[in-house]
């Protein structure tokens, strides 16, 4: 392929890498533990070598924010800037960004195949959409159309700090406060956020349970609905939906709000999409202006990449 680049979805925990033709669905896809390289250059120079391929340019999404062509990752040490990689590798350029903006310019390219809607709502052709997921962070981004084509606009919204709904909420971020000065969202609805709820749910009803992992919860609440576990991952569905309508308000984003990460999909039939959706139109004065927004989760499971490819081919 000539004109070939190579496309680069770093997470906190996972690193994946295809080479594709611009505006083409990346296929092939190489994923990497993170930890099991000491930098994205050594893992760039093995993905290659499995590809065997060598193409001219190189686009990278990354989970953190991009200062300068540079990123220092949120959840990960890796640090690298656009230049040095192309220099060590020998592009004739590369391009870093943020993931979720990566995931931002895939939406106009998705079909409904790589969806899940939930609710309802219809997408106004051409509006802002927004995307935010939980994964081992929460990441937010926005997409809006300019001209012919769009440009993808990064957020850090998953800093700002939590509001609660209500009662139940509020005693669940007083409990959290006992941890910590401030709780970001984040800290809250990502892949930790589910132990911080579980940890405050069972605190509050004056048991003291150790869950290390994520999995041991959606574990648990898969084999009791009763369970404290199975209420974790309520309240969690319920306050991503919150969450969902501020971005849907903070981007008026009539073109729909979608839901990327990891952890949503591996949630499955534990996730609540009615409360999530209920929460989501919970806005008072603006309930008929968040209720005509679709909100969808997105199935497929590369989608920054398919973002990568999507941006290099726009003019």
């Amino acid at each position: 392929m000539a004109d070939s680049v190579l496309v680069v979805d770093v997470g906190g925990t996972n690193a994946r890498f295809a080479v594709c033709q611009p505006g083409a669905r990346p296929e092939g896809v190489i994923t990497y533990h993170c930890n099991d390289h000491a930098n994205l250059e050594a893992a760039m120079r093995s993905a290659l070598a499995t590809l065997q391929a060598k193409p001219r340019r190189a686009a990278v999404a990354a989970a953190g924010p991009v200062d300068g062509g540079r990123v220092r990752m949120t959840n990960h040490p890796w640090q690298f800037s656009a230049d040095e990689l192309a220099t060590a590798i020998g592009f004739e350029y590369s391009v870093v960004m943020n993931d979720f903006a990566a995931i931002a310019h895939s939406l106009p390219c998705l079909t409904p195949g790589d969806l899940q809607p939930i609710g309802g709502g219809v997408a106004e052709p051409r509006a802002p959409m927004a995307v935010l997921g939980p994964g081992t962070g929460l990441g937010v981004a926005a997409l809006l159309p300019t001209g012919d084509g769009w440009q993808a606009v990064a957020s850090e919204a998953g800093h700002t700090a939590f509001a609660p709904h209500d009662a139940n909420e509020a005693a669940l971020l007083a409990e959290v406060w006992r941890r910590q000065d401030m709780v970001e969202v984040e800290q809250l609805l990502a892949g930790p956020g589910l132990l911080m709820l579980h940890a405050a749910m069972t605190a509050i009803a004056g048991n003291e349970i150790i869950v290390a992992d994520p999995t041991e919860i959606t574990a648990a609440a898969a084999a009791d609905p009763a369970s404290t576990a199975a209420r974790t991952v309520t309240a969690f569905s319920r306050m991503l939906g919150g969450f969902a309508g501020d971005m849907a308000l903070s981007f008026t984003a009539r073109g729909g709000v979608f839901i990327g990460g990891g952890i949503v999909p591996h949630l499955g039939g534990l996730f609540d999409a009615d409360g999530f959706r209920q929460r989501f139109e919970a806005k008072g004065r603006f309930h008929d202006y968040v209720a005509a927004v679709p909100t969808s989760i997105i199935t497929e499971p590369n989608p920054a990449l398919i973002g990568l490819s999507a941006l290099l081919a726009q003019p």
